[in-house]
């Protein structure tokens, strides 16, 4: 019997075109929206890795130049490495969680593009982790604007109370009476002591103002594009059981840990505004503190 390896060579391309068309019906039955949520996480990795590489950089810059204007000095400048240090250790570990991120969706990328089928969405478990880190993030950004609103809110609020009161705190008495007893007296001038801190206050008060508005902006803007980012994953998975388990796992998690903010949130208040006013509205009540005449 003669051997032909046409035949064979002939077999071979026959597989190997099966194959090809085979992957590119597979290519042809990818989800659109699974690729369009594939490739725009990515490009928001790579928006957050250039953006944690110039805060990475700018702090080696600082703590360099922290240790060039001290080289000749007694002082080191804890303080400033300790400000550049923060930054520093934070911006490196985001910025190696977002390559490692950036890793993971090619790899399911590629995956889905070599052999997909809709199930295997439900099965992947980056688009559960990504849609409950999503549904998290905006509750804990939510509380973190409760708690930034109030504190900074009310700092704003006593400056522009405060920042032309001067305010008397004690009796003065004279120095026959002062030896039967303890006395404190002295008087709190706020408009110096701003203008010592601020130079500016009213300046401040203006960006202060701004920011607020600015951070409010963000955080609105924020907290509907997680929202549209979370209902394109639960509609990417279809109405199939694993998409019910999903929002039932990730909504009981979002309530329990709602309720420890809420608890958390009550207690910080009172223990540092409202006990602390309480006490300013006693001693002010007795007359312990009053406004300069």
């Amino acid at each position: 019997m003669i051997f032909k390896p046409k035949q064979v060579n002939q077999t071979l391309k026959t597989e190997l075109t099966n194959d090809q068309n085979h992957r590119l019906e597979n290519k042809k039955d990818f989800n659109p929206a699974t690729f369009n949520i594939i490739k725009n996480e990515t490009r928001m990795k790579y928006v957050s890795i250039g953006f944690w590489i110039i805060i990475f950089i700018m702090s080696l810059v600082g703590i360099a130049y922290n240790a060039l204007i001290h080289l000749n000095t007694d002082s080191i400048g804890v303080g400033l490495y300790f400000l550049f240090a923060v930054p520093t250790f934070i911006s490196l570990f985001y910025l190696v969680k977002n390559i490692v991120k950036v890793l993971q969706w090619k790899k399911v990328k590629q995956k889905y593009q070599n052999n997909f089928t809709q199930e295997d969405v439900s099965s992947s478990p980056i688009f559960a982790e990504l849609y409950r880190y999503l549904v998290l993030k905006r509750l804990r950004f939510t509380w973190f604007i409760i708690f930034f609103f109030t504190y900074f809110g009310l700092f704003n609020l006593l400056v522009l109370f405060l920042k032309d009161q001067v305010i008397e705190v004690g009796n003065v008495i004279s120095s026959s009476q002062d030896r039967l007893g303890f006395n404190i007296h002295f008087i709190i001038d706020f408009s110096k002591i701003f203008n010592k801190w601020f130079k500016n206050t009213n300046l401040l008060l203006i960006i202060n103002l701004s920011i607020m508005c600015s951070t409010l902006a963000f955080y609105l803007f924020t907290l509907f594009f997680d929202k549209k980012r979370a209902n394109d994953i639960i509609d990417n998975f279809g109405s199939n059981q694993t998409a019910v388990q999903l929002q039932n796992v990730v909504e009981e998690r979002r309530v329990q840990e709602n309720k420890t903010w809420i608890k958390t949130y009550f207690i910080i208040f009172a223990l540092t505004i409202l006990f602390p006013f309480v006490l300013f509205i006693y001693l002010i009540y007795r007359g312990i503190i009053r406004r300069k005449k």
